[in-house]
């Protein structure tokens, strides 16, 4: 049985600060009741770094972070370019590269692939969040191990998540809901009036409704429950090793 109260702070990494998605949410008996962001149709949403961050680890409950973004890359990626010389042929195939066991498994139970660490631009993205990552043990003082196991948690842990893997996974849009027009802005809606029937949100959380990041970081605070409920897959025992290596997005059980 998972610990409570248990303190979850989704962050939706970015490259850029100013990007960066933060919800917190506090777990217990089961229940997750959001703290932040506040209600109230005066807040807008100027970004977060690690001191935004660390003020929601303080206390006393254990905290973990549920990170959107690659916390680490294809175990064959560095092997495989190690003694690479410009114009020689790559012999590595390029799924071992590009690919992490926890993609091919995201593609495998919901038919969705997240995009390429190995090969996209969200390598970038990763690099923010191993930074945002190191800041935030820097200011604590403390190391953020990755979470593998609901039962067995540090003061602070961090896990890996994927929000539209756990939309889909919940039965919820995933698709159409960053934008500017009005099916974005009806998407998100679905979502959230989703997400209220899985979380305690406050009434009038109108920053949902119109910044997508914010509501990624919400997301991620629900793949963060279903963490810390053993609802999410985990890696196979053969796969516990090269999933530390190159991590694990946390997922939602799925029958897709």
């Amino acid at each position: 049985m998972a610990r409570n109260p248990i303190k979850i702070i989704g962050v939706d990494c970015a490259v850029d600060r100013k990007k960066v998605g933060m919800a917190v949410g506090l777990l217990e008996n089961g229940r997750v009741r959001l703290l932040y962001p506040p209600p109230g149709p005066e807040f807008k949403w100027s970004g977060a770094g690690a001191g935004e961050i660390v003020k929601w680890i303080e206390g006393d409950d254990p905290v973990l972070l549920a990170f959107d973004a690659p916390l680490g890359w294809p175990r064959d990626l560095a092997p495989g370019l190690a003694n690479h010389h410009a114009g020689d042929l790559v012999v590595a195939k390029p799924d071992k590269m590009f690919h992490r066991k926890t993609d091919d498994e995201i593609k495998n139970s919901l038919k969705l692939r997240p995009l390429e660490v190995g090969a996209d631009k969200i390598a970038r993205t990763a690099h923010a969040a191993l930074k945002l990552l190191d800041e935030i043990r820097g200011q604590i003082r403390l190391p953020i191990p990755l979470a593998w196991e609901p039962d067995d948690l540090a003061k602070v842990n961090v896990i890996e998540v994927y929000p539209a893997g756990t939309l889909l996974s919940h039965g919820l849009e995933h698709r159409c809901y960053k934008g500017t027009d009005s099916e974005s802005a009806a998407c998100r809606h679905s979502i959230i009036q989703g997400l209220r029937t899985r979380m305690d949100l406050p009434r009038k959380l109108g920053i949902l409704g119109h910044d997508a990041d914010v509501l990624d970081a919400v997301v991620c605070v629900l793949a963060g429950v279903d963490f810390m409920t053993g609802l999410a897959a985990g890696p196979s025992p053969g796969d516990l090793e090269t999933a530390k290596k190159e991590g694990w997005i946390w997922v939602r059980r799925t029958n897709r």
